[in-house]
């Protein structure tokens, strides 16, 4: 009998099971980097729509009657998110003010979503 060059075909179904299992590896750290990334870019996003809304409600606060409760409204150009604002008094006057802001968005079929919070100071002249 001569010896044959080359793999038998038991050892080629090996070779391939191998490689298939390590690729079925990457692609579960692929697809979690990607949701991870996902959650990150949302979250980003909402706290710059948060961080958008309390700086127009502190330029506003000087105004008696400017701090108007929101509820489920859209955020311009960006029609994923929506938002909702509550205001607290901390003291008697209204001088200072507890700003809430729930940013949230579709995510696959369910909701999600952040909350903010900053205090608003009206200066005494």
């Amino acid at each position: 009998m001569t010896a044959r060059a080359g793999f038998t075909l038991i050892e080629v179904l090996i070779a391939v099971a191998i490689l298939s299992l390590g690729m079925m590896g990457v692609l579960a750290v692929f697809a979690a980097a990607t949701e991870s990334h996902r959650r990150a870019v949302d979250g980003a996003e909402a706290a710059m729509i948060a961080t958008s809304l309390a700086a127009e409600a502190r330029a506003r606060f000087r105004e008696p009657g400017c701090l108007v409760p929101v509820t489920d409204a859209a955020v311009p150009q960006r029609p994923r998110y929506r938002y909702d604002i509550e205001y607290i008094p901390l003291d008697a006057d209204g001088d200072e003010v507890l700003m809430q802001i729930r940013v949230r968005w579709a995510e696959r079929g369910r909701s999600a979503g952040l909350a903010f919070q900053t205090v608003l100071f009206r200066k005494q002249d």
